[in-house]
């Protein structure tokens, strides 16, 4: 198997990160009858929030790349814990994670977690989190396969609304 190279994104890669947070999005909606409507500024608030995002110091974006091409690209966090009747004070979430559909079957998203878990581990991070729509049976299967539990359902009703 090819290694894989991991690079901080910056300001420059911010029209590729927009651009594949589209597809992600995009991606997770389809025949989704829960799906958020986005406005004509949906990329140019993506950019925005992703150039935010690079300027954290709790975030990481970083490009996944093979032989200097670039095949994906995840965002992860740092956070403090909210509940502070537990024993973990900060945990890590996966705000992202996108490989490009040629790459899928290559088990290179399983190198990708292998990273963010040991950044996770070097941080002294317990536990991470993270959110998929529910109808994508794609990180269904591959989150199961990572040994990833699932712990909480969240629901979605629109009110007054045409859907």
């Amino acid at each position: 198997m090819t290694s894989l190279d991991f690079v901080i994104a910056t300001s420059v890669d911010l029209k590729y990160l927009t651009k594949k947070t589209r597809n992600l999005h995009e991606f997770e909606t389809i025949k989704d009858k829960t799906y958020l409507e986005v406005t004509e500024q949906f990329e140019d608030e993506i950019s925005q929030w992703l150039k935010s995002e690079l300027e954290q110091p709790n975030s990481v974006i970083f490009l996944i790349k093979i032989k200097q091409k670039t095949i994906g690209f995840a965002h992860i966090k740092i956070l403090a814990n909210p509940n502070r009747f537990t024993i973990y004070h900060k945990y890590g979430y996966i705000q992202s994670l996108w490989i490009d559909e040629e790459y899928r079957k290559n088990k290179y998203a399983s190198l990708v977690i292998n990273f963010i878990e040991d950044i996770f581990r070097e941080e002294q991070v317990e536990y991470y989190e993270l959110s998929h729509a529910s109808n994508n049976s794609v990180a269904n299967r591959f989150w199961e396969k990572m040994n990833v539990d699932r712990f909480s359902i969240h629901r979605r009703k629109f009110l007054n609304h045409s859907k």
